[in-house]
């Protein structure tokens, strides 16, 4: 079995700045993409089971922490329906890395867009709207053929190489 190669934490952090590289207004592709990426690496969580996440599923707790409800597993049953919990970390401690943060600038940038969807990492079309660009929501998850294609784009802006080395969505695990 070839196994894919896994991204060391530096790794992890250089794609997901990648993605983040525009600070002030990061377009939604962009932004899903970073939080997709530190999600599968937050949680270890498989491609399939954070594409299949609704947004009605993802709770920000009192504590700031964040809850999702899982919806798919792939061998373990128990996994269905099982809870992810996320730290909110400490003020000061890599706040452009945490996931509480990330997740509710992108979800209320989500919310802002034309269409409709009930995922969390929704499938979009770009459309051309009063002469500038837009995107169109999909009612329909992120496909792994779009996903894995951003990263590697991401790996190859970033210019992480290891001899050999086979990237692939499964390397955030």
């Amino acid at each position: 079995i070839h196994q894919k190669e896994g991204f060391s934490g530096e790794e992890m952090r250089k794609i997901i700045e990648y993605y983040l590289r525009e600070k002030i207004d990061p377009k939604l592709i962009d932004l899903r993409m970073a939080v997709l990426l530190l999600l599968l690496y937050l949680s270890a969580g498989r491609f399939e089971e954070a594409a299949g996440i609704e947004l009605e599923n993802v709770k920000t707790l009192e504590s700031g922490n964040l809850m999702i409800k899982l919806l798919k597993g792939k061998k373990n049953q128990l996994a269905k329906r099982q809870e992810v919990f996320l730290p909110k970390l400490e003020t000061g401690e890599n706040q452009d890395m945490d996931i509480t943060v990330l997740m509710k600038r992108y979800v209320e940038k989500l919310e802002r867009q034309e269409g409709e969807t009930k995922f969390l990492f929704p499938s979009c079309k770009g459309i051309k709207k009063k002469g500038e660009n837009a995107i169109l929501l999909l009612n329909k998850p992120i496909t792994y053929d779009v996903a894995r294609k951003s990263l590697l784009e991401g790996v190859k802006a970033t210019k992480i190489k290891k001899e050999d080395a086979e990237f692939g969505l499964h390397s955030c695990r």
